[in-house]
């Protein structure tokens, strides 16, 4: 470790860090303005008034947040949609901790999810002369495991509020 290599460690380090607070910042300003024209209240009304069954908006919001996985940070994206979607899910009647295990479980696949999952570009940065395929290709059999994960929460909300009953 040379002086030099430490002040690029800092530099990249302190630039990874404005980043992630530039988002989170502009996403609070977003929902603090969201909460003052309550555009939320409106669109969780209207999710709610939907005449579909509540499964269908709960696979809606399944779909969506593995797109946005995709493309997307998912603290970003949480921090865009939970505003709207929280009060939509609680109010057709759904367990808050079991949907925010569905939720977690929903960033965890977002991490791996190609084309833009960070975890995946994590991995090729430490592993070198791997190719980026090469992890894409290794990220399958997991993320096939985190929908099956959802899927059983999905079917069996039980299993995810079990332990935490006991407290």
């Amino acid at each position: 470790m040379t002086f030099k290599n430490f002040q690029e460690a800092i530099l990249d380090t302190t630039k990874t860090t404005a980043m992630i607070f530039l988002i989170i910042a502009t996403a609070l300003v977003l929902c603090n303005f969201l909460g003052i024209s309550r555009i939320p209240n409106a669109a969780s009304e209207f999710i709610m008034n939907l005449k579909v069954h509540r499964t269908f908006i709960l696979a809606g919001v399944i779909i969506l947040y593995i797109i946005a996985g995709c493309f997307m940070d998912m603290t970003s994206f949480m921090f865009l949609t939970m505003p709207i979607i929280f009060p939509a899910m609680m109010g057709l009647g759904y367990n808050p901790l079991w949907f925010g295990v569905i939720i977690v479980v929903l960033c965890e696949l977002a991490l791996i999810t190609p084309p833009f999952g960070m975890n995946l570009f994590i991995l090729r940065a430490m592993v070198p002369g791997i190719t980026m395929g090469d992890v894409i290709r290794g990220s399958f059999p997991f993320m096939i495991t985190y929908v099956g994960v959802v899927i059983i929460l999905s079917f069996f909300p039980s299993l995810a509020t079990w332990l935490p009953g006991f407290m």
